[in-house]
């Protein structure tokens, strides 16, 4: 099972037509032995990820690939634009249902796991990459989650806490955001935090801020109005959605 298959099989039904009749081949991204239609349909000149594909070397890519980066819908935002969303949001997929996720969704579900059998997810802040490309599909409520280019493992439920409650922890006392990703701290704010704060924070952050976990979890740090409201007993009013106004 694929992360395209995934979505493929939750979306069929919000898919564009099919340019043409597919024909039973192998799928150049996937690598399975599917209906296909023919690669140009589905891969333009504009596409550079050919070391992710499974049989480069086939001229055909399953009707699931075209489903799954073609289906979309327009928003209130943008009513002549198509939105893709398996490229441009973050999603959760299990086969059943096609999720987009927000960062407040995203953190929730990293640190409490996820109510599905089996799923893939892909976190994104640059709204560009075919996240199915690269997304695994996870069995139980914890698992990998691809975060832009890189893989981040939550598989361990104590570790990620770990990791969260630190740099939590952190933020609170005054570490930026920027400055935790980056360990990159300037003099002045030192004095401010404590030394003693930030001696002890880097040594523990030091051998793994580089990793996929901590990273990832640096983006899901709650931001400085998140922390405010939490202050002041503000809830975070809901999760907005993207209003469907039209399929195809």
């Amino acid at each position: 099972m694929h992360a395209i298959n995934l979505i493929a099989q939750s979306v069929r039904t919000l898919a564009p037509a099919l340019p043409c009749d597919p024909i039973e081949a192998t799928c150049a991204v996937t690598g399975q032995v599917c209906p296909c239609l023919p690669r140009r349909e589905v891969l333009g000149d504009s596409f550079t990820n050919i070391d992710c594909l499974r049989a480069p070397e086939s001229e055909f890519v399953g009707v699931d690939v075209y489903i799954a980066w073609f289906f979309g819908y327009k928003t209130t935002e943008d009513k002549k634009r198509l939105k893709c969303p398996e490229r441009m949001a973050s999603w959760i997929c299990d086969g059943n249902e096609f999720r987009e996720l927000s960062r407040i969704e995203i953190r929730e579900m990293v640190l409490n796991g996820i109510p599905y059998k089996q799923w893939a997810a892909y976190v994104t802040t640059s709204y560009k990459k075919h996240g199915s490309l690269w997304a695994r599909v996870n069995i139980g409520p914890r698992g990998i989650w691809r975060f832009e280019m890189i893989d981040a493992d939550c598989r361990d439920e104590n570790k990620t806490r770990e990791y969260w409650n630190r740099m939590n922890a952190a933020v609170n006392a005054g570490i930026g955001r920027g400055i935790i990703e980056t360990l990159d701290m300037p003099p002045y704010l030192t004095m401010k935090v404590g030394m003693k704060t930030w001696i002890e924070y880097e040594k523990w952050a030091k051998p793994i801020y580089q990793s996929g976990l901590y990273q990832f979890l640096a983006y899901l740090l709650p931001s400085a109005e998140e922390r405010i409201n939490a202050k002041s007993g503000i809830g975070n009013g809901g999760i907005s959605k993207s209003k469907q106004l039209s399929l195809f």
